[in-house]
């Protein structure tokens, strides 16, 4: 069995002995109290954006993983919320206005490298179809923001597996 994780985590979050193995790809076991400790699937959502003129909402990655590279809006979803929820949340937070109505694309199995930890997370993506082009003002979540057109996309810019995926599937 392989856990990413399991060279990183080795003092149980319960008792503070070091003697948490892996016991799963998502779990560990201490083995002086008993207790497990899982890394669940994280739930992300992203949003293709078009305008009337049909170009693409693109974000710049201010952080790692892949800073500087092109993604599409969104994030993860907080403790309580929807996914839609969610989505209408990180669009607002980084470029600062509501998607309107959203349509379910597809979800994708995504890995989210951060700080020296490999998260699972299940990348949930919609569309939007804008009946004007927003201002755009940028939350200090992301580096920039701008609108491509379709034959502009470039798929191998977009730093994230998912995120490049679904535009391949889009253009």
């Amino acid at each position: 069995m392989y856990n990413p994780n399991e060279d990183q985590f080795r003092f149980c979050p319960f008792c503070g002995q070091q003697e948490l193995q892996a016991a799963s790809v998502k779990s560990f076991a201490c083995g002086s109290c008993g207790r497990s400790f899982f890394l669940n699937v994280a739930a992300a959502v992203a949003a293709v954006i078009r305008d009337p003129a049909g170009a693409c909402l693109v974000t710049v990655r201010k952080d790692d993983p892949a800073a500087g590279t092109w993604d599409l809006p969104g994030g993860f979803a907080d403790p309580r919320e929807t996914v839609e929820q969610s989505l209408r949340r990180e669009v607002q937070e980084e470029v600062g206005f509501d998607p309107g109505r959203l349509s379910y694309h597809c979800s994708l199995p995504n890995e989210y490298a951060y700080k020296g930890v490999l998260y699972a997370t299940l990348d949930l993506f919609f569309l939007a179809q804008l009946e004007r082009r927003p201002e755009l003002t940028i939350g200090d979540e992301i580096a920039g923001a701008h609108w491509v057109m379709p034959d502009e996309l470039d798929p191998s810019r977009f730093g994230l597996a998912s995120a490049r995926q679904v535009i391949q599937q889009l253009i």
